[in-house]
């Protein structure tokens, strides 16, 4: 090779890179948010939060869900519901059909509560530990996850047809992904059961990274805009992403500083992760990296992470155990449009 020719070799790689940090810096600029507000009414850490029409409810562990407007230039909540008979702590919520809402609770108790009327309607027993999650069956009725170490099936006439044993009684998140609960197992494996059988069908190897004195838990599981892909966040502060086809690991993710808490999907190609570090990132799932880190105005621990939106508004609510609910802004640039 002549010396010509190495030069123009070493000229057409170090543009190449140049390009490459660019798009980066690029992509990176693209995607920002900023701290506007913190709604405060809630008297101990805010654990649920959900979506309710163009509102937000949350659930703490004071007891009360309260319903807010975000977006609105007052910082009071609108309405609290709460259950005089029911003394426990709310850990999980699920928006049910006709304006119904589930709550999981601490005493080993869900609660229906009819939004319109202010009714709690119905009580459900079975577990014999905390309800630490929800989530949807479609017309189907709901999955619960209990501190008891069992995921519990309910039909649409909120009557327990099914209870699925061998789940992790850790503070955990069960999802439902197109007929099939994915919850962690008591190995710490991400468990993917039948919702029509309760059989279980696949385990993917959890976080063997993780220390033993940290524990291996995942303690948020979510599906990104691709249903085949899905993130669990651990106590190991990492977050790992799963080919479900292959049942394979195809990425780890890092950067919190403690457990992940929370996985909320902002895009196409965007996620956010919520940590007891007190800071929400957000990552491109295209690329496996952080985009951006928001240090929050909590003081404490976040817990609860959702994408809301309202008409072309769209901002990230988080719940913190300083009692607070926090509202991030985010603004989807062109440049990064011109990426997807």
């Amino acid at each position: 090779m002549t010396s010509i020719t190495a030069h123009w070799v070493v000229d057409k790689i170090i543009n190449i890179l140049k390009r490459i940090n660019e798009e980066r810096i690029q992509m990176k600029d693209s995607y920002t948010t900023n701290f506007t507000h913190q709604l405060k009414g809630h008297s101990n850490p805010v654990w649920a939060l959900t979506q309710f029409q163009d509102k937000i409810l949350s659930g703490s562990l004071d007891g009360t869900i309260k319903l807010w407007d975000p977006l609105a230039d007052s910082n009071n909540y609108i309405k609290t519901f709460v259950n005089s008979k029911t003394a426990g702590s709310v850990y999980s919520l699920l928006l049910l059909q006709n304006n119904q809402l589930a709550i999981g609770y601490d005493n080993k108790l869900i609660k229906i509560l009819d939004l319109e009327s202010g009714e709690y309607i119905r009580e459900l027993k079975g577990h014999e530990g905390c309800i630490y999650s929800l989530a949807s069956l479609n017309e189907s009725g709901f999955v619960s996850q209990g501190g008891d170490g069992t995921l519990r099936i309910w039909d649409q006439n909120n009557e327990n047809i099914r209870t699925i044993t061998d789940v992790s009684g850790y503070v955990s998140t069960v999802i439902v992904n197109d007929g099939y609960i994915i919850s962690e197992n008591s190995k710490n494996e991400v468990g993917i059961w039948s919702a029509e059988k309760g059989q279980l069908v696949h385990t993917l190897k959890g976080h063997p990274e993780a220390s033993e004195l940290m524990g291996k838990h995942m303690r948020a599981l979510s599906f990104l805009s691709d249903k085949n892909i899905l993130a669990t966040g651990s106590n190991n502060y990492d977050i790992k992403i799963w080919d479900i086809r292959s049942q394979q690991s195809v990425g780890r993710l890092e950067g919190h500083k403690n457990y992940v808490n929370a996985l909320s999907v902002t895009s196409d190609k965007l996620f956010a992760s919520a940590s007891g570090d007190k800071s929400i990132k957000i990552w491109d799932i295209r690329n496996m990296d952080c985009v951006e880190t928001i240090n929050t105005n909590h003081d404490k621990w976040i817990q609860g992470l959702i994408n809301f939106s309202k008409g072309e508004s769209k901002v990230l609510i988080s719940g913190s155990g300083d009692n607070t609910i926090g509202v991030f802004p985010i603004h989807l640039h062109e440049s990064d449009n011109n990426n997807v």
